[in-house]
């Protein structure tokens, strides 16, 4: 038994050895390159393109914007992601992809006139096809279904026998749109089309040759931004509307003002500014002679007001030299209305009409050139009077309105130029302007006027209080520390001293004849932050502007400085 099972287990050897001998010559004696069968079918591993690194929207007018590249809107050239040589998006409102040949840091998507929320998806695409991770957006841009849900404010109309005046009480634009302009047109009673257009959003404007009783459709279209959950579109676009105008039967004669404006400005110190102002109104048949008035008063008074018979015109040209002598005390909100020269029957209209007179001023330093830190931009350079630390150039209220720092013990000299009146020994009427920062409260002289005086004349006090010497405690408002202020002193010695902070009257001093000529009279040299010998009353400040007139200027002039063009 034991040789039998002996034979047996050499018989299976032998038959694995023929086995494992006819598989090594199958596989060419190389155990190296048996994987080579299986090479043909392998693929190599997929690197896809680079997504966009954002995507933010905006939306327009049927478009959207979106921006796709954290460096902000740059050239396809500088769009630097792997393998990326295509921009994809895809919206299920699209037939088909919109396939861009470049790599977009924004796109814009036009022609989106539904009112829906549109999804977007934003690929790059590699030079195989091959698609990255998208970016994905939703957006809702704005419509004309939008813009046809909006409803025009009802104007109000002013109507004459022949004439009407639509404008609006309030300003168009609001919570739903922006409005920048208008035009409007119709056809008059002799069916010939007038149009007009203006700006900003108070639309005003006269429909004339009409007849009563008929309807004129008047078109008016205004340029507006819409805007959507509050924020304003991208696009301005035009929004027409239709106003259906019917002048009843029973209207009367009205003589409507066209221009000026309403509050218009002419300012007397703009070089710029017309030599005439141009004045015009709307003509009643009746009458055939019309008289321009124009006053600081409303009302109108004879001994104040300008008075000129036009004769039977409906526009004139007035020379501004006549309106000089208007606001010759001062700048003014004046009125002009238009009446017949002869007694009529008929109404009409009283209109604003700003009017800033001419302040030039006598002396003027800005401190804006550090290589020339005291020069005038009118009048003579300061002279600076320096014991101790000198006065350097500092940053101002703004990067371009640049400053002094004045530490205390130095001061500058100011050589003002303004003349005495005659028969005064000193000047007494002047206006005197600083920008000023405190960074400290105290006792402290901005102004020594009259250096025979034991004191200096303009202080501003512990507290941040403006005033002269003696008078405080009575100011309405303090300046704050570590914050420009403009600080104002206009005096006519015989009358008021007012004092102004930025622009406000916070402060004014009742005076009389025998303030002339005493201690706060101009000499003719100014010591701008300096006190007496003693300085018992010094600080350091801030200047970025100093401005001296030889005159007083009101209230409207102190509120409204930055906008009266003198410099």
């Amino acid at each position: 038994m034991f040789i039998e099972n002996l034979n047996k287990m050499k018989e299976q050897k032998i038959y694995l050895l023929w086995i494992t001998a006819v598989v090594f010559l199958l596989s060419g004696f190389s155990c190296t390159d048996m994987y080579d069968s299986l090479r043909e079918f392998a693929t190599e591993e997929t690197v896809y393109p680079a997504s966009f690194d954002t995507i933010t929207g905006k939306i327009g007018f049927e478009r959207v914007e979106i921006d796709l590249s954290t460096k902000g809107r740059i050239p396809p050239s500088k769009m630097k992601l792997q393998k990326a040589k295509k921009t994809v998006i895809e919206c299920s409102f699209f037939d088909s992809p919109m396939i861009i040949d470049s790599v977009c840091s924004w796109v814009n998507i036009t022609g989106l006139t539904e009112p829906e929320e549109y999804t977007f998806k934003v690929y790059t695409e590699d030079e195989y096809g091959n698609r990255s991770i998208p970016q994905e957006i939703s957006l809702i841009p704005y419509t004309s279904h939008d813009l046809n849900q909006m409803e025009l404010l009802s104007p109000l109309i002013t109507e004459s026998s022949s004439t009407a005046l639509i404008e609006w009480n309030s300003k168009l634009s609001g919570v739903l749109f922006d409005c920048y302009a208008y035009s409007y047109s119709y056809k008059d009673n002799d069916n010939v089309t007038q149009t007009g257009t203006g700006t900003g959003d108070l639309p005003s404007f006269f429909v004339e040759n009409v007849r009563k009783g008929n309807t004129i459709p008047v078109e008016l279209t205004l340029k507006i931004r819409p805007k959507k959950n509050g924020i304003s579109i991208l696009d301005t676009i035009s929004w027409p509307s239709i106003i259906n105008l019917n002048i009843s039967e029973s209207a009367s004669d009205v003589i409507f003002l066209k221009t000026p404006t309403a509050s218009q400005v002419i300012d007397l110190n703009d070089a710029k500014e017309s030599q005439t102002c141009s004045f015009s109104w709307t003509k009643v048949e009746n009458i055939d002679s019309y008289t321009l008035k124009i006053s600081t008063n409303a009302s109108f008074p004879t001994d104040k007001t300008l008075e000129l018979d036009l004769g039977n015109i409906s526009s004139f040209n007035l020379d501004v030299s006549e309106i000089k002598k208007i606001v010759a005390d001062g700048s003014a909100r004046c009125y002009w209305t238009i009446v017949p020269t002869t007694a009529y029957s008929t109404s009409t209209q009283t209109r604003a009409l700003i009017v800033y007179r001419e302040i030039p001023p006598s002396g003027m330093w800005l401190f804006d050139d550090i290589n020339d830190l005291f020069k005038a931009e009118i009048g003579k350079p300061l002279i600076e009077v320096s014991s101790g630390i000198k006065i350097t150039p500092a940053d101002g209220p703004t990067p371009e309105d640049k400053a002094v720092f004045i530490p205390e013990l130095s001061y500058l000299k100011c050589q003002h130029g303004i003349s005495p009146n005659p028969g005064k020994t000193y000047v007494n009427e002047y206006t005197l302007s600083m920008n000023l920062k405190l960074t400290s409260f105290r006792w402290f002289s901005i102004a020594d006027i009259n250096s025979a005086n034991n004191n200096g004349e303009l202080f501003i006090s512990p507290y941040g209080e403006i005033s002269v010497n003696g008078y405080w405690n009575s100011a309405s408002a303090n300046m704050k520390l570590n914050e420009w202020h403009r600080v104002m002193y206009s005096i006519k010695l015989d009358e008021f001293v007012k004092i102004y902070l930025d622009g406000n009257l916070v402060k004014t001093i009742s005076t009389n004849a025998s303030w002339v000529d005493g201690m706060y009279a101009l000499r003719p040299e100014l010591l701008l932050f300096k006190d007496d010998n003693s300085w018992n009353d010094r600080n350091n400040a801030y200047a970025s502007e100093i401005i001296i007139w030889g005159t007083s200027l009101n209230n409207m002039e102190a509120a409204q400085l930055d906008e009266i063009k003198f410099r």
